[in-house]
């Protein structure tokens, strides 16, 4: 009998050390479900680590699936991947005003533009301001400048007087019409300036405008003035992104900037992140004896124009879109690239960055640092 049991215990001791019996043992779901969640964060640390150190963005104030995602595109498709073909880079397209870039370089030019009282304005231009949109007042304020010695601007209430008005015109074009017919109005103040000029105008503007602490500017008729024309000044570049154009560049991506700002003004602005001048995709204007004629040629790069532009200057959609604003909603749809939307307090644009699994990063806000 003692000899039946000692068999029988031996026998169960063997079976629990048997590998099947190991296999089937971790039967409480509770600790198996543990033990596979914290294998999860070595993965994912081994993933991120996979990339080439040239294949890495800084961390900056990235959130971390975003930055690794957009890693993984340039791993993929850049300079380190075996199907890498020059002759057709990937391609990468930043909405730039407000966007990729914090500020606005056609108005900067504006501001320019009515403190110097240097808009060559005709006949043809009066004639196409609506008489709804303060176009009288600016006129006859502008005739009188002009008329008269810079000197003694300052002194003069027509000077304030002026810029307020024609301030306020194109701000009621932009609220009251549409946000096409407000970005045509800015390019159509080149009227007159050669591309050159008007390029390198641009560029003195925007070099004013990097100094300016970012905040409010009022234009007002006089002093005490309760219905001042309120604009955000200021220039800024967000350093996140200007690393990213900058990883991109260097890993063979072509990038690219879109703006509904008059393609002189964009030529003037792209550099701040090492883009090349020719990589803007802007508002082109027609010419006559060499001088701007303030006509905008379709496709404005606005809504479905910006994928008309996009499309007709690339030749097929980006493989990384970024956008921020509910005019790049038709861009961000166009194609199966990457799209990665920035959160700028546009909820419609985030339920929809949502609804279509694009990428979308909270952790960058607009303020940047001073362009450089």
């Amino acid at each position: 009998m003692k000899k039946i049991y000692f068999a029988v215990v031996i026998a169960a001791c063997a079976l629990l050390a048997s590998p099947v019996s190991a296999a089937r043992r971790p039967k409480n779901p509770k600790r198996a479900k543990k033990s596979s969640a914290a294998a999860a964060p070595a993965a994912s640390t081994s993933t991120a680590s996979a990339f080439p150190a040239e294949d890495r963005l800084p961390p900056g104030r990235w959130t971390p699936s975003v930055r690794e995602a957009l890693e993984a595109l340039v791993n993929r498709r850049g300079k380190s991947s075996k199907e890498y073909d020059e002759r057709r880079a990937p391609v990468a397209v930043f909405a730039w005003n407000h966007c990729a870039l914090d500020g606005d370089p056609a108005e900067a030019v504006l501001h320019r533009l009515l403190a110097r009282v240097e808009l060559k304005l005709d006949e043809a231009f009066w004639r196409e301001v609506p008489l709804g949109f303060g176009r009288q007042r600016a006129r006859v304020t502008h005739q009188e400048l002009i008329s008269i010695s810079s000197a003694v601007w300052s002194s003069q209430p027509s000077y304030r007087q002026f810029k307020k008005a024609f301030a306020k015109g194109y701000r009621d074009i932009c609220v009251k019409v549409g946000v096409k017919e407000c970005r045509i109005y800015l390019a159509e103040l080149l009227k007159g300036f050669a591309v050159d000029e008007a390029r390198e105008y641009a560029a003195a503007a925007l070099a004013e405008e990097a100094k300016l602490l970012p905040g409010e500017h009022r234009y007002v008729d006089e002093d005490g003035d309760l219905d001042p024309v309120i604009f955000r000044r200021g220039l800024r570049a967000i350093p996140e992104l200007d690393a990213l154009a900058r990883l991109l560049r260097a890993r063979g991506f072509d990038v690219w900037a879109l703006s509904p700002d008059a393609s002189p003004i964009l030529e003037a602005s792209v550099p701040f992140y090492g883009l090349d001048p020719s990589r803007g995709i802007g508002i082109e204007q027609g010419q006559v004896k060499k001088l701007l004629d303030g006509k905008a040629i379709e496709p404005v790069p606005v809504r479905g124009g910006a994928v008309e532009a996009v499309s007709s200057k690339l030749g097929r959609s980006p493989d990384l879109t970024i956008g921020c604003r509910a005019e790049h909603t038709d861009l961000l749809a166009f194609g199966s690239g990457i799209r990665l939307v920035l959160e700028r307090g546009d909820p419609g644009l985030r339920a929809l960055a949502a609804g279509r699994d694009w990428l979308h990063e909270t952790k960058l806000p607009a303020e940047g640092r001073p362009v450089r």
